[in-house]
Order: C-alpha cells, then structure tokens, then sequence
C-alpha cells in the first residue's frame, strides 16, 4: 500500500508447506527459467527460518516462495541503492521475474491435481489509487512474468471498502483459506501488492484413515498431548544426517515431495542456524536419503500464522525500502514511495 513517500506490500500465505524448492529439468523452452528464482526461494526460506527459529515461540509457518514472489513484483520497480540491497540481501537480480513464472510453470507441471482441478495455483495483483499512473516498464513486468493485472480503489474516499475488496480477492484465491488479511487500510494507501498461493497435494501413499487414531505427542520433553496420528509402513526414502537429524522425503502424486527434517532432542534452534549459515546443508541432507523400510508416524495438525514482514527482512538486509530513502522510481513518476508494511 503506498502514500506519498509511503508503500505497503501485502505479502501473502497460503495453504503451501514446501518451504525448499530446486531446479530439477524443466520443460522445453524453461531450461535456463527456473535457476535465478529457485535460488532466492531457497536462500530466503533458509535464512528466513534461522531468523524464526532465534526469535519465535513456539511453531512458525511461512511460505518463502510467496513471500519472494511479493517482494519481486516490489522489486521490479526498485531502483539505485534500494534495488542494490535487495539483490545483495535476497539474492534478487533481473533475471529472477522471468524466472519465477517459469517455476510457478514447473512446479503445477509436476503435480497431479484432483477432480480436473490443478494442485497449484499463484495468483498477483496490483491495487492502486485512483489516479496513480504505472510505468509502462512495471507494467509489462507485472503482466508478462507475474501474470498481474491492476486494479483501480479509491482508497482516500473508502479505505474500508478497499480492504473489503483486497480481502475477498485474497479469500478467493486461497480457497477461503485466509480471511481477513488486511485489517486496516490508511486513507493515504498508494497500492497494494498481493500473491495469493493455493496447494493441495495428494499424496502419492495415502494414509489409511482407519489407522488414523490419538496417540501422544511430546510437545516438550515433559509434556504431551494426544493428537490424530496417522500411520503407514512402507519402503520411503530415509536417511540420517550430521548431529542426528532423521530425514524423509514423502512423495505427492507428480514429481514433487514433502522433505521432512527431526533434529535430535533440543537441538532444533541450532539446526536452523546452521541451514541458514550453509544451504549446502540442505543438498547434503537430500542426497543423504535413500530406499528403507519405515515405520511412519505422522501427526495431523494445522498451523495458521500472520507475521508483519519488515522486521525480518530488516534483519536479512532489506531496509532502505522501509525508509524514506526508498527508491521505487522504476513504479511510478507520480511520487516518491516507500514500503510502509509487508503482512504474510
């Protein structure tokens, strides 16, 4: 959302868990798409956790690739130094718009998808207030690799009709997942930059419902409670890793999986951190799996998260776009602008 020297980012969540994406082969014609965008997700999914890890309480959920898919329609109209920070600190560069609607084309690719309906779906839009005019340059950036349209709101005459609109649209897209996003909208509002993310991936082992039953859950060293439990045993790819860490992967129907990583007892803080400080921990713990019989019990549960974004990305380098030093010249010649919030 953005006023005169001001600009709010609606950075969105939704129902997709996969935090580590990588380029496998792509389709014709994407061979060379995918790289620029799997990296930033990637390093921004890692540092991002290091940082929650340290910080929050408790479980924390987020979805690194809307979050980079937000901040590179941000960063398209980025210039000077503030478009040099985020480069340096989320690894963007110009190749990454190109990039991120080719994975977005290979990731759907990859999965199978129920009833005709597919698995995946992203969704951008551009709110903007009345009378603000968009580079053409922007423009096409946001239709061609964002597949983004743009919206007129008159935010100083109805702010609250604005945020009802931006709402329903973020509910819409999300499968009525994520109601309520914004909850206010300041009269002097610019625009506001949304992605919509959808998943449902079935899996390619379903669980046997009738198995499914209460079974304890260690919550701390001491405590547990009961919770759904599913269960299957079956051949999957396992594996252990340095300091303990039991790994799997599980298998979606495609080409796509769950990588699930337990650190030993305690020592989930300090294995953030290390991902953070070396993401070639992470290609190390998928080459460290292979073809075992397991015995899998895995718990049902439901996480629902909203994080205020500028303090994180500050912490990860990106802070001139905060500030009233914010060069977003490459948006719009009308005014200055600046992020104000990013909501995920």
């Amino acid at each position: 959302m953005m006023s005169p020297g001001m600009a709010r980012g609606a950075f969105l969540l939704c129902a997709l868990a996969a935090a580590f994406f990588s380029a496998g082969p792509a389709g014709a014609g994407t061979q060379d798409q995918p790289l620029p965008a799997a990296r930033s997700v990637n390093a921004f999914a890692l540092r991002a956790a290091g940082e929650l890890g340290a910080s929050s309480e408790g479980d924390f959920f987020i979805s690194p690739w809307s979050v980079v898919s937000a901040l590179g329609m941000t960063y398209a109209g980025a210039r000077g130094e503030t478009a040099r920070e985020m480069e340096e600190a989320l690894l963007f560069s110009p190749g990454l718009h190109a990039s991120l609607g080719g994975l977005t084309r290979e990731l759907s690719a990859r999965l199978d998808g129920q009833e005709g309906r597919p698995a995946l779906t992203s969704a951008n839009r551009v709110w903007l207030r009345k009378g603000l005019t968009l580079l053409p340059e922007f423009t096409g950036i946001l239709s061609q690799d964002y597949g983004s349209a743009t919206a007129q709101m008159d935010f100083e005459a109805d702010p609250e009709g604005a945020r009802r609109t931006v709402n329903q649209w973020v509910e819409d897209h999300t499968n009525q997942r994520i109601r309520n996003l914004l909850q206010k909208v300041e009269p002097d509002t610019r625009m506001v930059l949304t992605n919509a993310v959808w998943f449902r991936g079935r899996w390619q082992h379903p669980f046997n419902k009738a198995r499914t039953a209460p079974e304890p859950f260690h919550v701390t060293a001491t405590e547990s409670k009961d919770v759904p439990m599913m269960r299957q045993v079956r051949e999957l790819a396992y594996g252990e890793a340095e300091g303990g860490v039991k790994l799997l992967r599980f298998p979606y129907r495609g080409r796509l999986s769950l990588f699930l990583a337990l650190p030993e007892q305690g020592a989930m803080e300090g294995t953030l951190k290390a991902l953070a400080e070396d993401p070639s921990l992470f290609d190390r713990w998928r080459g460290a799996v292979s073809r075992h019989r397991v015995d899998l019990w895995l718990p049902k549960f439901k996480v629902e998260r909203r994080y205020e974004m500028s303090e994180l990305l500050g912490s990860l380098g990106v802070k001139r776009a905060f500030t009233n030093a914010a060069d977003f010249s490459g948006m719009t010649a009308d005014e200055p602008l600046k992020i104000d919030s990013a909501i995920h």
